[in-house]
């Protein structure tokens, strides 16, 4: 069975990030503070944010090109190195004082609690001559690609403009949005916030109807689409003239990390494959479904998304 997207080259842009899990036995508490004692911890490195984006495009066998922005440091190099192993085409920009956004966490087992989170990163923007940069790289890959995906996580590489500059290639641009500033997505196709991201958008964080969220999101978007993802309630899809709520399908939900990054990415896919709105949104909550069933920043595969 092929779903009609391999092969096709999506073009990725935004917040990369690298993950890294560190995971032991918790053996007993600290006499020094009431905190675990983790006993010679493993490590694992994962690619996060739009990374996680083009890693999922790579496993599903889609053409992935990834641009953002990563630091001069030991952390960027293994960034790099894990796009580059898993077929991802990367251009990445450097500043001198941007490090590159890591996440790390702290996981004891054997009950897999999360103890801690250490993040370290800058949030400015980026430097005007790195936009300029940035910009002319993605024109180019614009051109390359057959569909478009921002991911914006506010770290300081989307800026005022870049949508609307890539929608100018002709291709769909499809934003996995942050903040509430909604002008920063003018010219997107499609828009996939969750529901508290698309509350900000709309001004509200009542918890109200998702429907009037949904629409009054269309409408302020000028989006052709605009998916809002539930957590573990599934997704609703809107358009100017229809709602769709999909449930979720998830089996069993172990960690909700990443999933986000996997819906978008596989409904950018389904896109590209010629499905519409709804039937990618179909399928991408299938397979976010099957991430949250796995431990830490995960990617589905092809052979995931086949079983029933």
């Amino acid at each position: 069975m092929r779903f009609g997207w391999e092969g096709k080259r999506v073009f990725v842009v935004g917040d990369v990030m690298l993950d890294i899990y560190r995971r032991g036995r918790v053996i007993r508490l600290s006499p020094e503070a009431p905190v675990p004692i983790i006993l010679n911890p493993s490590e694992q490195l994962c690619l996060g944010g739009a990374g996680n984006i083009a890693r999922n495009i790579a496993a599903l066998e889609g053409k992935a090109a990834l641009a953002a922005c990563i630091g001069k440091d030991p952390e960027g190099s293994l960034l790099k190195n894990l796009a580059e192993e898993a077929g991802i085409a990367c251009t990445f920009l450097h500043e001198p004082d941007r490090p590159t956004t890591t996440k790390t966490r702290i996981v004891g087992l054997p009950a897999h609690q999360h103890i801690c989170r250490i993040d370290r990163e800058e949030t400015f923007p980026i430097l005007e001559e790195s936009r300029q940069r940035l910009l002319e790289s993605a024109r180019e890959l614009a051109e390359q690609a057959d569909i478009i995906i921002v991911s914006d996580y506010r770290k300081g590489v989307i800026f005022p403009g870049l949508v609307a500059e890539l929608a100018k290639s002709g291709k769909k641009v499809i934003v996995d949005p942050k903040g509430c500033d909604i002008s920063l997505y003018r010219g997107a196709w499609a828009i996939i916030p969750n529901w508290a991201e698309a509350e900000e958008l709309v001004g509200t964080t009542d918890g109200g109807n998702i429907d009037w969220v949904g629409k009054s999101l269309c409408s302020a978007s000028g989006c052709e689409w605009v998916i809002v993802t539930r957590h573990g309630e599934g997704a609703s899809v809107y358009s100017l003239d229809l709602i769709e709520h999909i449930p979720a399908q998830a089996k069993k939900v172990v960690d909700t990390t990443g999933a986000g990054d996997t819906f978008t990415a596989v409904f950018a896919l389904g896109i590209v494959a010629g499905m519409d709105g709804v039937e990618a949104a179909r399928i991408a909550n299938k397979a976010a479904g099957v991430v949250v069933g796995k431990m830490g920043t995960a990617f589905v595969e092809t052979d995931e998304l086949k079983e029933d």
